[in-house]
């Protein structure tokens, strides 16, 4: 249906002329024109929210929408169809972007102010798209006025569990953000005092489990693009290969950034190996200990108490709440928890972390499986990293 016509032809000042339609939604337009031609358009939509178009004699468009929680959108689109787009939340954070005559968003900024504090995660109000590559995505500057670190969700027009941000750091060396998890509106990650960032989709496909109905599909991807997993060689993941603990503490190291270790020198870790760094790191600071006979044993499989009893242990490390009040009494085998994982598999049971391999079982000795560990490994970025 056409607008209605509600009032034409009046005049507001002095040679100006204004008409006023309502539009099929319900909302009505007053469109006022000027002598020099420069016109400003007023919407009213029916949920309060209010948007005033102003384009001035040259072409330039100015559009301030502001919405019943006062949160304030300005848009400034030049002739040659380039912008700047503004928008102000209730609680002051503040997010612009700018675009080309292509609709391309260049760049980005965000900023925090104190009073955003009380929010458990704060949503950037600017969305960016995720670049295939490093080269071709925008940069996003992120300003927090707060000390401490900060969860902040950076909304993403297309996003995936192999959507990553990644860090700028001020020598221009970039880096994936390995912690960084994906919220309702996009990427979400830990952000303390001034960071630029940039947001990729990262993912990398394997042929096995490449199929979307793969249980673990989502998991492996996610681990992957944050560089926490390889592959096993010939674009395969092999999910369903066991996880030995050479491989579990490379994980972990790398989700903790790699950080410097004085050497264990077990005896059954050569130096070149591609985990001694990762069993000298865990070894230093009782992530995961070796045996009494100076091995670390990197090619025995880790079982599932035993994975969980490792990231009970790195969560105690790095900080993170590991008290648990949960109870095992719901699964048949419970007995059978070893005494020395019972609290970290209560704590992760309590979490959702980890799962019965059936209704009745949580089967504690069982070998953890690639797939497994990249699910729990999700799950622990998502639940537990602070």
């Amino acid at each position: 249906l056409p607008p209605v016509f509600t009032g034409t032809g009046s005049s507001t000042a002095p040679g100006n002329q204004q008409e006023t339609v309502e539009n099929e939604d319900g909302s009505t337009t007053t469109t006022t024109t000027k002598p020099d031609g420069s016109t400003t358009e007023t919407t009213k939509q029916t949920d309060g929210t209010v948007t005033e178009k102003n384009t001035d004699k040259s072409g330039v468009i100015t559009e301030t929408t502001t919405k019943p929680d006062n949160t304030v959108t300005e848009k400034v689109t030049q002739t040659d169809g380039s912008s700047t787009e503004r928008t102000t939340t209730p609680d002051g954070v503040v997010g612009q972007k700018s675009t080309d005559a292509e609709g391309k968003v260049t760049s980005a900024e965000v900023v925090i102010p104190k009073e955003a504090e009380k929010q458990d995660v704060v949503t950037a109000p600017v969305e960016v798209p995720a670049a295939k590559t490093a080269e071709e995505a925008p940069e996003i500057s992120v300003r927090t006025e707060s000390t401490e670190s900060k969860k902040v969700e950076i909304p993403v027009t297309e996003f995936g569990p192999g959507t990553v941000a990644i860090v700028v750091h001020e020598d221009g060396t970039e880096e994936v953000v390995r912690d960084c998890t994906i919220g309702e509106n996009g990427v979400v990650l830990n952000v303390e005092g001034d960071v630029t960032l940039k947001i990729v989709d990262n993912t990398e496909t394997f042929e096995d489990v490449e199929d979307a109905n793969h249980w673990a599909s989502n998991a492996v991807e996610f681990v992957a693009a944050r560089e926490l997993f390889n592959g096993t060689g010939e674009n395969k993941f092999t999910p369903n290969g066991s996880m030995t603990r050479g491989m579990m503490v490379t994980v972990l190291y790398r989700l903790a950034y790699e950080p410097d270790a004085v050497e264990e020198g077990f005896a059954d870790v050569k130096s070149d190996a591609y985990y001694s760094d990762a069993v000298a790191w865990a070894a230093e600071n009782g992530v995961v200990n070796g045996y009494a006979d100076n091995t670390f044993a990197p090619d025995d499989n880790v079982s599932r108490e035993q994975l969980v009893t490792i990231l009970h242990r790195y969560a105690q490390k790095k900080g993170y709440a590991t008290k648990a009040s949960g109870t095992l009494s719901g699964f048949a085998d419970a007995q059978s928890v070893s005494s020395w994982a019972s609290d970290a598999m209560s704590w992760a049971v309590e979490l959702g972390l980890v799962n019965g391999t059936d209704a009745s079982h949580i089967s504690p000795a069982k070998s953890a499986t690639r797939a497994e560990v990249a699910t729990i490994l999700m799950r622990f970025c998502e639940k537990v990293v602070k």
